[in-house]
């Protein structure tokens, strides 16, 4: 029949232009053009339609994309309301109280997590774990990481560096790690990769929020678990006696500019340098003896600028003989 030929031939024109359209967003994105990617989103958007109506779930991978356009644009209100859209999306049919709403309410954690809205992250997270207490019981090992997530939204570590909330206490997280660690413990289904994990969740939250005598007892338990059989030394060698980064830095890509850093190229007056600072980690996971080694061009306000910032930078204290040392020479 030819118009069935006819539609088939129009149908298959919308979905190669839906993948080609979806390349194109990714391609502007990735090269600073967020302008851009909102307008290829709005024609993305409608084939999407066309193809498989107004609210269906293949819209969520474009409308992830231009959540993200909208974080690039410093628009955090645009990219909270797109999320709410995918939650919409994927929550659509779905029993709320059930397991099946539970993949819908991490996505939306995580990102209300970046966007530093920790009030409604925790409630994402309690909503989960009471869907999976009702159904699997309390002390299901499912009920680790939305725990081990809680817990950690009382002290957000992100790319603006580190903070917590005012209005909560730092201490109330650890309640949340201290339940996962003793589900870990407890629970006969579980496995020693579980028990590490928790602990070290646990030990890295005290030493982020400057309890390092609290720390200090976890990582040494950590480190008595993996060295309990061979099989379980390379996770020992990789967690505990090399440097983990738990607060990264983040300076300044352009020195000296108030155009707003939000990943796009440099203005045109500017060339690149380069900043090299030795440095060493304490047993108690904190940076010290920041020195410029290297600084090219040589501006001192920007070697102060980066000595300023690697105070922040703190990794999980080495240990060496079921001892806490120093790292030097860095």
């Amino acid at each position: 029949d030819p118009e069935i030929a006819a539609l088939s031939d129009d149908l298959g024109q919308w979905l190669n232009e839906g993948e080609e359209l979806m390349g194109i967003l990714r391609s502007q994105l990735q090269s600073g053009r967020p302008d851009l990617a909102l307008q290829t989103f709005s024609r993305a958007k409608h084939v999407s339609h066309v193809n498989d109506g107004p609210h269906n779930k293949g819209q969520v991978d474009v409308l992830n994309s231009v959540a993200e356009t909208y974080i690039a644009l410093g628009d955090v209100d645009e990219a909270l309301d797109v999320q709410q859209s995918i939650y919409n999306v994927e929550s659509r049919g779905v029993d709320t109280n059930s397991l099946d709403i539970v993949p819908a309410l991490e996505r939306q954690a995580t990102w209300l997590h970046r966007l530093r809205l920790y009030h409604k992250e925790r409630n994402n997270w309690r909503k989960i774990l009471r869907i999976i207490e009702v159904n699997l019981g309390d002390d299901d090992l499912s009920l680790i990481p939305p725990l081990t997530s809680l817990g950690k939204s009382y002290l957000f570590v992100g790319s603006y560096g580190l903070d917590h909330d005012p209005d909560s206490p730092i201490v109330s997280g650890e309640i949340y790690l201290k339940r996962a660690m003793r589900i870990a413990e407890k629970n006969p289904e579980s496995n020693w990769q579980l028990a590490e994990s928790t602990k070290l969740a646990l030990a890295d939250y005290y030493t982020l929020s400057s309890r390092p005598n609290r720390a200090k007892r976890y990582y040494l338990e950590t480190w008595e678990l993996l060295s309990e059989d061979n099989s379980r030394y390379s996770n020992r060698r990789d967690h505990l006696q090399s440097l983990v980064t738990l607060q990264n830095i983040y300076p300044p890509k352009y020195f000296n500019s108030e155009r707003v850093d939000d990943g796009s190229r440099a203005p045109e007056s500017f060339e690149r340098g380069r900043v090299a600072a030795e440095y060493s980690i304490t047993a108690r996971g904190e940076t010290s003896n920041v020195k410029i080694i290297e600084s090219e061009p040589a501006i001192e306000s920007m070697e102060n600028a980066l000595k300023r910032e690697m105070r922040f930078l703190m990794r999980r204290p080495r240990i060496e003989d079921g001892e806490m040392v120093p790292t030097h020479d860095l």
